[in-house]
């Protein structure tokens, strides 16, 4: 299903207020106006890696029977 762009937004707007987040304003190359650029913390590339590593356990430890 396509998504909002203001929802992505809002979404990297909460990541950046619990910390897994940074941003800055940035005029692009050839651009005119300012545009909001995001990346991942150190904090937040660690809580990646961490929901990764959960969610990797829990299919490997899934079991389909007979599928």
């Amino acid at each position: 299903r396509e998504v909002a762009p203001a929802a992505v937004y809002i979404a990297l707007r909460r990541l950046e207020k619990v910390g897994f987040a940074r941003s800055d304003l940035r005029v692009p190359e050839g651009g005119s106006r300012q545009r909001r650029y995001f990346a991942p913390t150190r904090e937040g590339v660690e809580q990646m890696q961490e929901s990764r590593r959960r969610f990797e356990a829990l299919w490997d430890g899934a079991r389909f029977g007979d599928v």
